[in-house]
């Protein structure tokens, strides 16, 4: 079962950036962490034909501060939390806030990230002068802003921000080098599928640059976060 919903383009983006959230679904899937599935479609709103996303619709759940309070820290799949978090820095977004992801509720704490159209942010995206989300990518040497770090985006919530501190950076690294063997094909691939109006031929390209430079480099990033 699909719903549907808009993403809008809010004061600092340029575009909806529905290529980042179909994009993200499939990397955090073929990676492990089961994101609900999600396409896009034309749809006639009554003000016009709208461009819109299709998301999976997932029953059972429950928002972090309420399975935080009814089973606690420790009931959250500690692996599979950090297995998001690395492929948030895979993908350059640090919008993961705790309404951007939920929790099964069913005791076990598999946690089920929504909502990435912050991904792959860059001046194709946002406008230039806005710094907000734009990820860095290339062998850029400028600086980051705080909010582009990897520091932030591992805790940019708190469930983020204790397990990392409670577990430290190299529980990790086994994580990060099985997040590294996504290989430049299956990169291509899932880029090269995203049809032509929802990215066009440089942004393409901007978006497999992102993805493999960022996987080569994961273990540095995360060598950087103090905790």
């Amino acid at each position: 079962m699909f719903k549907s919903t808009t993403i809008p383009p809010g004061m600092s983006m340029t575009r909806n950036n529905l290529e980042a959230e179909l994009l993200s679904e499939k990397v955090l899937n073929l990676l492990g962490v089961p994101a609900p599935k999600a396409d896009f479609a034309w749809f006639d709103t009554g003000n016009g034909v709208e461009q819109l996303l299709r998301v999976e619709f997932v029953d059972n759940t429950l928002v972090p501060d309420e399975f935080d309070r009814r089973y606690g820290l420790n009931a959250v799949d500690g692996d599979l939390f950090k297995r998001m978090q690395v492929i948030d820095v895979l993908i350059g977004n640090g919008d993961r806030h705790k309404m951007n992801f939920l929790f099964s509720d069913n005791g076990i704490g598999k946690v089920i990230p929504i909502d990435h159209n912050m991904a792959f942010g860059t001046k194709k995206v946002f406008q230039q002068g806005e710094t907000w989300q734009r990820c860095f990518i290339g062998n850029t040497n400028s600086p980051l802003a705080s909010h582009q770090t990897p520091e932030y985006i591992v805790c940019r919530n708190s469930i983020g921000g204790r397990i990392g501190r409670r577990d430290g950076t190299d529980s990790y690294l086994p994580i990060i080098k099985d997040v590294q063997r996504l290989a430049d094909p299956d990169i291509d691939r899932m880029v090269i599928d995203l049809t032509a109006d929802l990215a066009e031929p440089d942004r393409k390209l901007e978006l497999i640059e992102i993805l493999k430079y960022r996987r080569d480099h994961l273990i540095d990033f995360f060598r950087s976060i103090i905790w």
